[in-house]
C-alpha cells in the first residue's frame, strides 16, 4: 500500500479510507502523538503541517523498507535533518519548513533514539511547550526565575532568553518538565551540551 500510494503519501490527508485502513498500524501511534501535542492553533496551517509530518514518516518508511519504530539514531537524524540546509535538500519545496521541528516533537514523544545534539538546532522553549504544554513549562520556568531573583540575579537583560532556553533544554533532556525530577546527573549533561555548542543559546 505504501508503494502504491507513492508521492501521495506526502499528502496524507488525501489517503482514502481503504488506504488508511491498510496503514492503520503505522498511523495509529502517530495519531496518538498528534493528539498529545500542544499547538496554539489546531486548524489551518498547523493541521496541514501534521499531515505533512505523517506523510514524511510514511514516505521514508516506504523508502527504507522498514517501519519508523525500527529506525536507529542515524535514520532519525536523516529524516529530521542534521541542519536546515540538509532538510531542504531532501524534501520537495512544497513541504513546509515547519515540519522539521514538528518531526522532532513526534520523534521525542514516540521515544525514538534521537541524537540529543539535534535539540541545539531548535527553539527549545517552543519545543518544550509543544511536547509538555505551555502551562506546566512556564510555571516551572517562573519558579526558577523567582529563585534566581531572590539570589540577586537580574533577569531583565539580554540573557533572559538564554536562561529560559537552558531550563527548557533541561526539561527535554530529562523527559519531564518538573523541577522535582531533575538531579545532579542532569546538570552534568547540560554542561556537556553547552561545551559541545560553546554555550547554549
Amino acid at each position: 500500500m505504501l508503494v502504491q500510494a507513492g508521492p501521495q503519501l506526502l499528502h496524507s490527508s488525501r489517503l482514502t479510507r481503504a488506504e488508511r485502513g491498510a496503514l492503520a498500524r503505522l498511523l495509529g501511534p502517530l495519531e496518538q502523538v498528534r493528539s498529545c501535542l500542544w499547538i496554539p492553533d489546531k486548524a489551518g496551517h498547523h493541521r496541514w503541517v501534521n499531515y505533512q509530518v505523517v506523510g514524511i514518516l510514511l514516505a521514508r518508511t516506504a523508502e527504507a523498507g522498514s517501519a519508523w519504530w525500527g529506525w536507529d539514531q542515524s535514520a532519525w537524524t536523516r529524516v529530521i535533518g542534521p541542519d536546515a540546509q540538509e532538510w531542504s535538500r531532501q524534501w520537495p519545496a512544497h513541504v513546509s519548513r515547519a515540519c522539521r521541528p514538528r518531526l522532532l516533537a513526534y520523534a521525542y514523544l514516540l521515544g525514538a533514539p534521537v541524537d540529543e545534539a539535534l535539540f541545539l538546532s531548535f527553539e527549545r522553549l517552543r519545543l518544550a511547550h509543544t511536547v509538555f504544554g505551555p502551562e506546566i513549562v512556564d510555571r516551572e520556568v517562573d519558579t526558577v526565575y523567582r529563585l534566581l531573583r531572590s539570589w540577586g540575579y537580574r533577569l531583565d537583560t539580554a540573557g533572559n532568553r538564554a536562561v529560559r532556553t537552558l531550563i527548557a533544554h533541561a526539561m527535554l533532556l530529562n523527559h519531564s518538565p518538573l523541577l522535582a525530577n531533575m538531579d545532579a546527573s542532569l546538570l552534568k549533561r547540560l554542561r556537556q551540551a553547552a561545551f559541545h555548542r560553546k554555550g547554549i543559546r
